[in-house]
């Protein structure tokens, strides 16, 4: 946005919003051209607009072009629509569909298959750990040999990790590989508890703390930080750390005990 050259103004309402505009800005004895200049210099300043709930404002660039190749029933960037394009008859038009998608995030995701425990099944998963996404990969490919020979003598068993700075509401990386709450679950039943302490190899012992047992961190905090807790028992390794009604919840592992 410049400003103009010359302009023209109608209208009383216009007259009164320039000279509010004024008055807010304390340009007494200023003229309309002075003010309708510092007008412009705001807006141009600024440039910004109120953006409605529930929308984002982005860069062009971060919008892709996409275009529909019904012929292969995919969508393509330009470059891949280049090649079906080309071969268009001399004189021809065909229309094509065209979206523009928004970027809202980019970023390397993993992919591996991943052993399911409940019916011996094989499926890809994404991970946003590498390392995570890499044991998925080594124990898929353990148990999926395991059973092609026809043994049953491996047993995986969870194994102590660091522990990250803030442990609110922390699992252990590997408890998403064997989870076994049903989707959308607040809690497991009792049935799917045991089965999860099956899969992981352990026995779990939770603890459930007070805030006041915790130092510097009040009941309302979202992070814990500087916080390593004591395990209850020589032995026992940390593998959940979390909120809840009740309190701090902590799930340590007991290796010297599975279930069965």
């Amino acid at each position: 946005m410049s400003n103009p050259e010359t302009i023209e103004i109608h209208g009383l309402k216009t007259i009164h919003k320039l000279c509010n505009f004024a008055a807010d800005r304390s340009m007494e004895g200023s003229t309309f051209t002075e003010i309708v200049e510092r007008m412009f210099n705001e807006l141009e300043k600024n440039n910004i607009c109120e953006i409605p709930e529930g929308f984002l404002l982005v860069e062009k660039k971060n919008t892709e072009d996409w275009y529909l190749d019904e012929d292969e029933g995919l969508w393509l960037e330009h470059d891949g629509i280049d090649g079906s394009l080309c071969d268009l008859s001399v004189g021809e038009v065909k229309p094509v569909q065209h979206k523009e998608y928004l970027i809202t995030q980019s970023r390397t995701l993993y992919a591996a298959k991943v052993w399911n425990h409940n019916d011996d099944h094989i499926a890809w998963q994404f991970f946003e750990d590498e390392a995570v996404a890499k044991r998925a990969a080594d124990w898929c490919k353990k148990m999926y040999e395991v059973t092609e020979s026809g043994s049953s003598c491996i047993k995986y068993q969870i194994q102590p990790v660091e522990l990250p700075e803030n442990l609110f509401n922390w699992f252990h990386p590997d408890i998403e590989l064997f989870d076994t709450i049903e989707e959308g679950a607040e809690a497991y039943t009792k049935e799917r508890w045991e089965q999860l302490k099956v899969n992981l190899g352990v026995e779990i012992e939770p603890q459930i703390l007070d805030y006041d047992d915790i130092p510097n961190i009040p009941d309302d905090a979202i992070v814990w930080s500087n916080w390593k807790p004591e395990p209850p028992e020589d032995g026992l390794f940390l593998i959940a750390s979390f909120d809840s009604e009740d309190g701090p919840v902590l799930w340590w592992a007991n290796p010297h005990q599975t279930t069965q």
